[in-house]
């Protein structure tokens, strides 16, 4: 159910790609799509992919990504 109201999806690094979810009736009016990341991939490459999963095809959306002071980065 990812991109509809209310729905929470765990995903992989695998949804960063060739991955296109469509927003659900009343989403794009809520701020479209939030992508969280709970870490940062080697490979800048594969965040951005991940990034990319928001404010496709011109709709809104937002991308975080949440790093601990621990984290080698």
């Amino acid at each position: 159910l990812a991109g509809q109201k209310k729905a929470v999806t765990i995903a992989t690094n695998m949804a960063g790609r060739g991955t296109d979810i469509k927003l659900g009736e009343g989403v794009k009016e809520l701020g479209g799509l939030v992508i969280m990341g709970t870490e940062r991939h080697d490979s800048r490459r594969i965040d951005n992919q991940l990034r990319g999963r928001s404010g496709r095809q011109g709709d809104p959306g937002e991308s975080r990504f949440y790093v601990s002071m621990e984290d080698d980065l």
